[in-house]
């Protein structure tokens, strides 16, 4: 099991603004527990590119795990504790918090949609044309740690022997794929 005295990195990849409730969350965060900030500014080559700059910096150091959070959503100040009381560098190098991502269902008659809230958890399933692949997990069991097939990157802890298993098989640079 990981413990308190673990280093953690925050990562964060921004387009120049974040959310109050973020930077707020932020603040309160680093006011209880000591991290190492790798603020990472959006770049026009994208997401992927971003993230694997972030990590590129997160391997130079000497940190046990990164923290990704997105900018637009608030957090509690211990939750990096709190992940780390579930993770394991070995049995569990990934955990994550649970966070919604809002959907666009449906037109809504005046030029915008109908949202719904979807869990950033998924299943690998069959899809309604036939093919396989991440489907949003609705029904996961509630208020327990559980174990998914994919899990969104806005608030997660990765152990770097994740980041150092797959430069070690595909090379340095190529942790974040764009689909």
């Amino acid at each position: 099991m990981s413990t308190s005295t673990d280093q953690v990195a925050i990562a964060w990849v921004h387009p120049d603004v974040v959310s109050h409730s973020w930077a707020m969350s932020l603040l309160k965060a680093t006011m209880t527990r000591s991290c190492r900030l790798l603020p990472m500014q959006f770049s026009s080559a994208g997401i992927a590119y971003s993230r694997n700059r972030t990590v590129t910096a997160f391997l130079k150091g000497d940190d046990d795990w990164l923290f990704w959070v997105d900018t637009d959503i608030g957090f509690d100040h211990d939750t990096i504790d709190r992940l780390l009381e579930v993770a394991d560098p070995t049995a569990r190098p990934v955990v994550g918090g649970l966070y919604f991502a809002n959907h666009q269902s449906t037109p809504d008659g005046t030029g915008g949609f109908i949202t719904v809230p979807v869990p950033t958890l998924y299943r690998w399933a069959k899809i309604p044309d036939g093919r396989t692949g991440f489907v949003a997990w609705q029904d996961y069991p509630r208020d327990q740690l559980v174990q998914c097939d994919a899990l969104g990157s806005g608030c997660v802890l990765i152990h770097r022997s994740v980041f150092e298993s797959i430069q070690d098989k595909y090379g340095p640079g190529v942790w974040y794929t764009n689909l």
